[in-house]
């Protein structure tokens, strides 16, 4: 379990082990696995996605190509590619916040991603609040969240 801390409230916020990514291996985890076998990576959904995917790379490949002769960078157009292949299929369509909810993804994964001082000594709770990651990780969760109840209302 990851521990942060928050500063409006001056209490550990804490992501449960509930998603496949985190939980431990066991029988919630082997159900979990199934769940994504089953529903979500089957060949019918994956193939119902395949208009999606198709027309992302073709803009992919079109941004390419009008750069030609240009200095690229192709981890950047990788990473839009992905963000934008998984915004389509998760919101059936583009979002109007999509721009905006790409970048504090974009946000989120460098400062989960980056060096933090805290994480190496977890138990110095005022590392945590020294770094500020608790506090960027907060603000970021937030804004996220914000965006996603937006998106479903």
């Amino acid at each position: 379990m990851r521990r942060w801390y928050d500063p409006n409230d001056a209490t550990l916020c804490t992501i449960s082990q509930r998603d496949i990514g985190f939980a431990s291996y066991g029988g919630y985890w082997r159900q979990l696995r199934k769940v994504c076998t089953l529903e979500l990576l089957s060949t019918k959904c994956v193939q119902s996605f395949r208009s999606i995917r198709g027309k992302q790379v073709s803009i992919l490949i079109r941004s390419i190509y009008s750069n030609t002769g240009l200095e690229i960078n192709s981890g950047e157009l990788f990473c839009s590619l992905s963000y934008s292949i998984t915004l389509r299929m998760a919101f059936s369509g583009r979002c109007k916040q999509h721009e905006a909810f790409i970048s504090i993804l974009r946000k989120l994964v460098e400062a989960a991603a980056g060096f933090s001082i805290a994480d190496l000594f977890p138990s110095i709770k005022l590392l945590h609040v020294i770094s500020g990651m608790g506090a960027k990780l907060v603000r970021f969760h937030h804004d996220l969240n914000v965006m996603l109840e937006s998106i479903i209302e």
